[in-house]
């Protein structure tokens, strides 16, 4: 009976893992055929961007296939990191590429049928890219064990764990999504409640994520709290989100040039915004084992919606607390 019941929940997993290997690298290779067709990878007109894309889908199809067939071998490889760090590099060259798009409104352009994303958007990205590689280098046993053990890499760590909003977010333009909920400019009439409640659907992730799947996370690995196993799960959420963050600009490009159906291309992004959690299910059993650092993520999440210039003050403390607990509790 035991064997039998041993058998099922094998089954069960391989049938999970080839389920996850379809949805997380059929869609990236549908969008580069889509692309070829439609657009053409390799035109004169930003072709280093282009290409870029191009190499960053591949990669990502790759880093999943290794992933999910050959852990072993995808967490010592360059693959592990090579989706966050293309992702730094395929932002950076829209910044410097796509100067021409529109810089005055506060709307972001992104939510909506019609509308041209705007610049501050595109810089924008750039911070959440960066984020997505620190916590893809964070999350590797090699990088963690640079980061806690350098002088250099200490101040890296803690900046990047409790401050990234105080002391690096400012560099960067903010979109609100309170701008795309009531700017209806550049939505048909016929979108404007789907993008109504699209909206409030990724700003509820967004919270969510940012607290929970950003600082419990961080606060928690800052400490040493996760086992070689829940790692895995970490590593499979942060190429996840490397995704999430690359390829939501890349549908908006798809659905601007009209390769994809307004609505098909914004599912698509929530189903990415989304994909994440099903590596943090995994690791949901740490939230009863550690209840007083999720505590502090919530006190922070509400904070952050209450008074933010507060919760700024609060992050610092919190980085106080946790270098002391680390070095001298």
């Amino acid at each position: 009976m035991e064997k039998k019941k041993n058998f099922i929940i094998c089954k069960m997993a391989d049938t999970v893992q080839t389920l996850t290997l379809i949805l997380t690298t059929i869609p990236p290779i549908c969008l580069i055929i889509l692309t070829q067709y439609h657009q053409r990878w390799f035109k004169n007109k930003f072709v280093l961007h282009r290409v870029g894309g191009l190499v960053y889908l591949i990669a990502y199809v790759v880093s999943w296939y290794l992933y999910l067939m050959d852990y072993d071998s995808f967490k010592e490889s360059v693959f592990s990191a090579m989706p966050a760090m293309l992702g730094v590099v395929q932002a950076f060259t829209a910044v410097t590429t796509f100067t021409f798009l529109p810089k005055s409104k506060d709307d972001s352009g992104y939510f909506s049928d019609n509308a041209t994303i705007n610049y501050k958007f595109i810089k924008e990205n750039l911070f959440y890219q960066l984020m997505t590689l620190f916590g893809t280098i964070y999350y590797s046993q090699r990088g963690y064990k640079f980061l806690s053990t350098n002088p250099l890499g200490l101040i890296f760590e803690s900046v990047w764990v409790f401050l990234p909003y105080v002391l690096i977010r400012p560099f960067f333009p903010t979109t609100h999504f309170r701008d795309a909920l009531k700017n209806d400019e550049g939505k048909s009439k016929e979108y404007i409640t789907f993008y109504y409640y699209g909206v409030y659907i990724i700003k509820f992730f967004y919270i969510a994520a940012k607290h929970y799947m950003g600082f419990f996370i961080n606060y928690l690995h800052f400490v040493g709290g996760f086992s070689e196993t829940e790692m895995m799960y970490l590593q499979g959420m942060v190429l996840a989100n490397a995704g999430t963050v690359s390829i939501s600009v890349f549908l908006h490009t798809l659905r601007f040039k009209k390769v994809l159906h307004p609505k098909v291309s914004y599912i698509f992004y929530m189903l990415l915004a989304y994909a994440p959690f099903i590596g943090f299910v995994h690791l949901l059993h740490v939230f009863p084992e550690h209840l007083y650092i999720f505590l502090l993520s919530t006190i922070g999440m509400v904070l952050n919606v209450a008074n933010r210039p507060l919760s700024y003050w609060y992050q610092g403390v919190l980085f106080l607390g946790f270098n002391y607990y680390r070095y001298f509790a």
